[in-house]
């Protein structure tokens, strides 16, 4: 170091797949203190290792670190497959749709969740921070592993094919099935009544039910979600990815909007606010238009839509409710043109406004 002398005189790439580098390829200088080499094609789902000697004017030898490198293959390994049959330490290549975006479980590293089309998922894993968004479809190649129970494609680098893709339908689950811990890595829903939250190791923890069981909804404090906008006794849709820790299931939730009361009421936040129906966008609307309200207090509401002749067509809301913003996306598809009335009621309070549909 600091010898201007000092220069590269020769350099090679020694590498292999199996544990050794035996192989060598020449390097070359490039452009100016530049050197490159090219390493003959690999097969595909295997992994390289590479390290470069150099040979410096005085014939004295200098060596890298070693470099890994996961090869992909065209033929692509589906999800469900790798838990039928995990193999530690063997290298596949998959192609799937983000689910949980890096940063969010985990800060400094990625740790990110893929599910493709097989209708299952696992995680994405390495000590490298790497930029991975919900809805991101991309091809990753890396080196399976059940790291406890579970499932990760390690040490992995990928393609990003396209941004902004829906999201696979997750599985709909009662808390007793998602106790079973079929689910790791999967998309999966749940839905019931909070029964117990209270905080865990740098997160919250939220116990979920219906008559039979209950299940936890595990929610880091990394991922921002904003776990005052529910209370014991409230009913809430909870959307995430199975996991297990300790030996027992609990879903990950990462984002505000796969929080929802259930028949697809959306929490936009929990600030108690004066009662309300805000107007209808669009409106005049064809087929769907989205309806919000506010609510002051907690208790029991309605969101309902009715005919010119008061007839119910829709029951869009109805139960317990916390206070807050909340919006609904209504699909009137079924019904005809014209003009209809939604109500919100609450045990003390009544909003009306009309809307027209037209095809």
């Amino acid at each position: 170091p600091g010898d201007e002398t000092q220069t590269i005189a020769s350099a090679v790439i020694m590498y292999g797949t199996d544990g050794t580098m035996l192989n060598e390829a020449d390097m070359w200088v490039e452009d100016g203190n530049t050197w490159a080499g090219i390493i003959d094609a690999q097969d595909a789902n295997s992994f390289l290792e590479y390290e470069i000697i150099a040979t410096d004017n005085i014939g004295a030898e200098f060596d890298s670190y070693t470099y890994e490198l996961a090869i992909a293959s065209a033929e692509l390994t589906t999800i469900a497959s790798i838990h039928a049959n995990i193999v530690n330490d063997a290298v596949e290549t998959i192609q799937g749709t983000i689910t949980i975006g890096s940063g969010l479980l985990q800060t400094g590293m990625t740790k990110a969740y893929i599910e493709d089309g097989s209708g299952r998922g696992m995680q994405l894993f390495s000590f490298d921070e790497m930029e991975l968004n919900r809805g991101d479809m991309i091809t990753a190649v890396g080196v399976v592993e059940l790291y406890g129970t579970t499932l990760e494609l390690k040490d992995f680098s990928y393609d990003l094919n396209s941004t902004g893709n829906e999201l696979p339908a997750p599985m709909m689950l009662t808390p007793g099935e998602a106790n079973a811990g079929n689910y790791e890595g999967t998309f999966v829903q749940v839905s019931g009544v909070i029964t117990d939250t209270w905080e865990a190791g740098g997160g919250h923890n939220v116990l979920v039910g219906d008559d039979t069981d209950t299940t936890t909804v595990r929610i880091w404090n990394t991922t921002g979600v904003n776990v005052d906008a529910f209370g014991i006794g409230d009913s809430r849709s909870f959307t995430g990815v199975g996991s297990t820790y300790n030996g027992a299931f609990q879903m990950l939730v990462a984002y505000d909007e796969d929080i929802q009361v259930p028949d697809g009421v959306v929490i936009v936040d929990n600030q108690p606010r004066a009662f309300a129906l805000n107007p209808a966008y669009p409106n005049p609307f064809n087929p769907s238009t989205t309806l919000s309200w506010t609510i002051q207090e907690a208790g029991e509401l309605s969101l309902r839509v009715f005919d010119v002749r008061g007839r119910e067509v829709a029951n869009l809301a109805q139960g317990y409710s916390s206070p807050g913003l909340f919006s609904i996306t209504w699909d009137a598809s079924a019904l005809s043109s014209g003009v209809y009335f939604v109500q919100l009621n609450s045990p003390t309070q009544s909003a009306i406004q009309k809307v027209m549909l037209v095809k």
